[in-house]
């Protein structure tokens, strides 16, 4: 034994016993503590303003009072399902409040929350919601379009509001629908509106103090046609000749059927506008005559009435009156001569039928 003791291959095969088993000791305590600390790490999310589904006959009765959102905490140690749960687009759980075998009158209902993994927990804020139940009534209203003016470019104005339809059917609990005074569609915000249009307009309950109340509408929603009136003034005409004029004219005399326009459009056109030139068109005009001719004006402003009447008048040189006179003398002339033979040759047959008769 001592012999074997002794000898440096057993010290050295000892060492490595040693070292081997203080390897594995402390390899096998990382691993033990990575499991557990895998094993025992929770993931925690906060939704917010998530919709409570209620639950009711919703042919007999109407339900108010009631909070709609709720929040919800969830915690899981697996990330993958929480993210899933976290995201609006792929959630697979709802909030729910059941009141379907509930008659009218108020009640707290609790909240629970349906089709969530096992793998997740839930705490909800509230817990819990108020809920008045009423037997469900309908009516009908006549829609108010609404426009906020301040919505309108400068100058500009509202000429008229309709809405199609003109009016729905509105539904709610008894008390709620004697307090309804009005029903309104509102027009979504817009800015710089300037030119006539058609939008979804989103329906409104009012009381007598404007408070929303709480309805269903049939339709939930209307289109409302929006005209608008421009800034407008009035502004004098002038006739402008344009075209070819003819051999022997001198020149036109131009008569409008109006001598001011109505113009509209935006008021910093029409700050610059005092005239308004009407251009007269007179190729082929070789007699008086009366056309129709657009005013001459700027990209975005309009006119009342969109076209003017203008009489035109050819007036022609004098050179050319003169041989028109003559060339007129001349028949006149040869219209008298004839005349005169044809009494003469009358009268002589007169007097001889005379003569004979005695």
């Amino acid at each position: 034994m001592k012999k074997f003791t002794s000898n440096k291959w057993f010290y050295r095969v000892i060492a490595l016993f040693f070292t081997l088993l203080l390897f594995f000791n402390a390899n096998l305590k990382q691993i033990s503590q990575a499991q557990e600390n895998t094993t025992t790490q929770e993931n925690e999310v906060t939704l917010k303003n998530i919709p409570i589904t209620i639950k009711y006959d919703d042919s007999t009765y109407f339900v108010t009072g009631y909070e709609e959102t709720a929040t919800v905490k969830l915690t899981s140690a697996n990330k993958v399902l929480l993210d899933k749960e976290s995201n609006e687009q792929t959630r697979n759980f709802e909030i729910t409040a059941d009141l379907s075998d509930l008659k009218t009158g108020t009640y707290e209902v609790p909240l629970k929350i349906k089709n969530l993994s096992n793998a997740i927990t839930a705490v909800l804020d509230p817990e819990s919601i108020h809920a008045t139940i009423e037997k469900k009534v309908t009516k009908n209203f006549k829609v108010t379009p609404e426009f906020d003016e301040s919505m309108l470019a400068e100058g500009y104005s509202i000429d008229s509001l309709t809405s199609d339809p003109k009016e729905i059917s509105l539904s709610t609990g008894k008390s709620i629908l004697k307090q309804v005074d009005s029903v309104v569609a509102v027009i979504d915000k817009q800015s710089n509106v300037s030119a006539d249009f058609t939008g979804s307009a989103a329906l409104q309950a009012l009381d007598a103090d404007g408070n929303v109340l709480d309805v269903d509408f049939v339709p939930d929603s209307v289109d409302v046609s929006v005209k608008i009136l421009a800034p407008s003034k009035k502004v004098a005409l002038a006739a402008v000749q344009t075209g070819t004029v003819q051999s022997g004219i001198d020149h036109f005399n131009f008569t409008l059927a109006t001598k001011e326009i109505e113009v509209s459009g935006q008021q910093s056109l029409l700050s610059s506008i005092d005239t308004v030139e009407v251009p007269v068109n007179v190729t082929d005009i070789k007699e008086t005559t009366t056309k129709s001719f657009k005013p001459s004006l700027p990209d975005g402003v309009h006119s009342t009435p969109a076209s003017i009447s203008v009489k035109i008048v050819p007036v022609y040189s004098t050179s050319t009156n003169e041989t028109s006179q003559s060339n007129a003398g001349e028949v006149t002339a040869n219209q008298s001569a004839t005349t005169q033979t044809t009494v003469s040759t009358s009268a002589s047959s007169t007097t001889q039928e005379t003569t004979t008769s005695q």
